[in-house]
């Protein structure tokens, strides 16, 4: 291995100039004469050293051109050398005991190569003893001389050294081991000639040397390319087939080698180019192989995951048939044998109750499948839908006219499936065939107060029921009375959480709702007990009611006289004023339209129920407290009176004997005493004065006949307070619901008697129900019948005497034409 050494340290230099004088007779220029003899005792003192074989020195200093055929120092040369690393060998090994052979190896050569033992050559003057015949060797030795001056110790080989020199540096030291036969003579004189020997610390790695060591680690194959030295003495470097540098010499090949490397920023660069290529190998194969690591754990997921899709769908499709012959077998059991599942595209039409309307293809497949021959149809309809938490309830059916692929549900069983339901989407329902027994049991709540108020709330449930096939849990139930609805829910059934409602007779309990509503206007039925008072406030344009219960006793009395029943409102004088109205039921929630008795006097009023009133019957009364004006506070009182005789003011006196002699007087037109007629006259034309207004008549006190008006439109006689309010409640043009305009007064009859939509208990099914229009038949309104009852008369029911089959309005006819009975 090749060593070179660091021009660091010029303190290492050799000093002196290369024509440095030595000392001695021998001429400043010995080369200029050639051809004479060698000058053995100069170089004697060089060496010094004497030979005792003075033909030696002589040959070891003659150059093969010097002599043709005659002996040269080349022979001294082969032994110098041996002798040399011989000796340099010993001194290193004992200098550096520590050291590797490898690195002694180095050090070795870099103290015996060409360059340094041309170096010695001409620091000692030995060059001017050579004898040859070269004719170029002087300019080479004096051109080397002067070049070594700017690398004091040593050139890495970028020098031309003339190989000359060394040899006879070489030869010399053969000739001393030949003359003196001893290693330690020869080691005696050569060493003085060879300092500075080059001590370790100073050795670094030859270039080349460490080019390659560097690549050998790193695995990477280095190619010099001298193919073009012949054209134009330059070879290429390349490392892994990548070119990273380029030197040139024009003799030596080596020293274009030494050239190249000696470039340190090629070599830096190369080596950095080499070291980012590595690393760019390194990662791009870290890469590739987290790549792969990444695609075989992606593959080893993968196929995971399709085997655990392949695993679900097996699953799935187990629990799906598990499913499917459970719902089977559960079609089986509910059905009675009987399957029938479909699922239609629901379609609401407006009819009552909870019956459907199925396609004329069902109706086929359930007869053939002798569902009509088990009764009644029952059918499970449940909303097609992703959610888990469908929405289920029953029915019957109506009849089989709906469209292909629809069915027809009537507002109660759409409300149950669809109360929250997008209205956007298109509405699947799945129909299912089922078996269900007949309920015996059921427990319903209303949404709010009330509904326990109507008149037989019982007998209205009851209708409402007639009209169902079915009841299913939480289903809601809506009840109708007049203008006011009701919804109830289904609390509990028995004996199943669906039954069937036809045919069968169910216990009802009606339970309190959960939550109250405070809103004002509430149609609410508060108990009043008689003599006790009742405190309320009540906004402007609302209502609260009250209701209280006469027995045939007491309704007996008023009749004949000896009691009245008094209602009474107290309010606070503050502005605000309250409107009274009184009704029996079936009208349950009096107003200004639909009443029996009223009160709009301004503040405190009253009304009086007495012997006068022919209406009168035992039952439920209700009382409607009015918000004309403001919020007012009040207090509601009905109170039972006994009657007592006495004229009220404005009545007319009337005398209480027929045998007194009267005469009437001419202002008051009252029947006076003869005897103090004239007194009564004096003293009535004094202080009171007669209402001239038709039909009034009068007698008001002179201070009281500035405050007594009339009405311009009906001629009630009023207070000028109570003016305006008589005008906007009498007066006021009201609509009705049924789409009619009239006053009050025309609008109570009306709604009493001619409203389509008042409430009446049909004389045939004992129904509360609107009255509607006038009968179609002739017959039907002579016999003054309601269109619903012509209607719900037209209905047969069997003769209790013959058996046939009779509608319910002639059955009476029938009773006295055929069997003689009067009803």
């Amino acid at each position: 291995m090749e060593t070179q050494l660091s021009n660091a340290d010029a303190n290492l230099s050799l000093g002196a100039k290369t024509n440095t004088k030595i000392n001695g007779s021998r001429p400043e220029d010995p080369m200029d004469d050639q051809d004479r003899p060698l000058d053995i005792e100069y170089v004697e003192k060089i060496l010094n050293y004497e030979f005792k074989d003075k033909s030696l020195l002589q040959e070891a200093f003659t150059d093969a051109t010097f002599y043709e055929n005659r002996d040269s120092y080349e022979r001294l040369e082969f032994i110098g050398d041996t002798v040399l690393n011989l000796v340099i060998t010993r001194y290193l090994y004992f200098v550096y005991p520590d050291s590797s052979p490898g690195l002694l190896t180095n050090l070795r050569a870099v103290n015996v190569d060409t360059e340094k033992l041309a170096r010695v050559a001409v620091k000692h003057n030995l060059y001017r003893c050579l004898r040859h015949k070269k004719p170029l060797l002087e300019d080479q030795i004096l051109e080397f001389a002067k070049a070594i001056e700017g690398y004091p110790l040593h050139s890495r080989g970028l020098l031309k050294v003339p190989k000359s020199l060394a040899d006879i540096v070489e030869s010399t030291i053969g000739a001393l081991f030949i003359d003196s036969n001893s290693i330690e003579t020869v080691w005696e004189v050569v060493k003085p000639l060879l300092e500075p020997i080059i001590p370790l610390e100073k050795l670094v790695n030859h270039p080349m040397t460490q080019l390659y060591e560097m690549c050998q680690k790193k695995n990477l194959k280095v190619r010099l390319d001298d193919s073009t030295w012949e054209v134009d003495k330059n070879i290429r470097v390349f490392i892994e087939d990548h070119l990273v540098g380029r030197g040139h010499h024009l003799v030596k090949k080596d020293s274009a080698h030494f050239e190249l490397l000696e470039m340190d920023f090629e070599l830096r660069s190369a080596r950095e180019k080499l070291e980012r290529e590595q690393r760019e190998r390194k990662e791009r194969a870290k890469l590739k192989l987290e790549r792969e690591k990444r695609a075989k754990e992606a593959a080893i997921k993968q196929r995971e995951a399709i085997e655990a899709s392949q695993r679900a769908r097996r699953l799935d499709a187990i629990e799906a048939q598990i499913k499917a012959d459970e719902h089977m077998q559960e079609s089986l059991v509910v059905g009675g044998g009987i399957v029938f599942e479909r699922v239609f595209q629901a379609v609401p039409f407006q009819g009552i109750g909870d019956k459907i309307k199925l396609p004329t293809s069902c109706f086929t497949e359930l007869s053939d499948q002798g569902a009509f021959d088990k009764g009644p149809l029952y059918f499970e309809l449940s909303v097609v839908d992703h959610a888990d938490n469908k929405k289920t309830t029953h029915s019957g059916v109506l009849e089989f006219t709906a469209d292909d692929g629809t069915v027809g549900l009537p507002p109660h069983v759409w409300s149950n499936l669809f109360s929250m339901h997008d209205p956007m989407d298109v509405p699947l329902v799945q129909i299912r065939y089922i078996r269900l027994p007949k309920g015996s049991y059921a427990k319903l709540q209303p949404d709010n107060l009330g509904f326990s108020d109507l008149p037989n709330h019982k007998a209205i449930l009851e209708t409402i029921l007639r009209q169902h096939a079915t009841l299913s849990l939480d289903d809601v139930l809506s009840v109708s009375y007049g203008q006011v609805s009701y919804k109830l829910q289904v609390l509990e059934l028995k004996p199943a959480f669906s039954i069937s409602v036809l045919e069968t007779d169910i216990e009802v309990d009606i339970v309190s709702p959960d939550i109250v509503s405070d809103q004002p206007n509430q149609h609410v039925l508060r108990p009043l007990q008689f003599g006790k008072s009742e405190s309320g406030t009540v906004e402007e344009g609302q209502y609260d009611y009250y209701k209280f219960t006469m027995d045939e006793a007491a309704v007996e009395k008023v009749l004949a006289g000896n009691i009245k029943v008094i209602v009474k409102i107290d309010v606070e004088k503050d502005g605000a004023d309250t409107d009274l109205y009184v009704s029996k039921h079936p009208v349950l929630f009096p107003s200004l339209n639909q009443h029996e008795w009223s009160s709009h006097d301004v503040g405190s009023k009253t009304l009086i129920l007495g012997s006068k009133e022919r209406a009168l019957s035992s039952g439920t009364y209700s009382i409607g407290v009015y918000g004309f004006k403001g919020t007012v506070k009040y207090q509601v009182s009905v109170l039972v009176q006994e009657s007592s005789d006495g004229a009220k003011v404005g009545e007319r006196a009337l005398s209480s004997s027929s045998d007194v002699d009267t005469v009437e007087c001419r202002n008051c037109k009252h029947s006076i005493p003869s005897r103090s007629i004239r007194l009564h006259e004096a003293y009535c034309s004094r202080h009171n004065i007669v209402c001239n207004h038709p039909g009034c008549g009068i007698v008001l006190r002179v201070e009281e006949a500035k405050n007594h008006l009339h009405c311009e439109k009906c001629g009630q006689a009023l207070q000028p307070t109570e003016m305006e309010k008589h005008l906007k409640v009498f007066h006021e043009p009201l609509t009705c619901g049924c789409g009619i305009v009239l006053e009050k007064e025309q609008m109570v009859q009306h709604q009493a008697r001619d409203c389509p939509l008042r409430l009446i208990a049909c004389r045939f099914c004992g129904d509360m129900v609107e009255a509607g229009n006038s009968a179609a038949d002739t017959r039907d309104r002579m016999r003054g019948m309601s269109e619903h009852e012509s209607t719900c008369g037209s209905r047969t029911a069997p003769c209790d005497s013959c058996g046939r089959s009779v509608m319910l309005k002639d059955m009476d006819i029938h009773q006295i034409a055929v069997h003689g009975k009067s009803s």
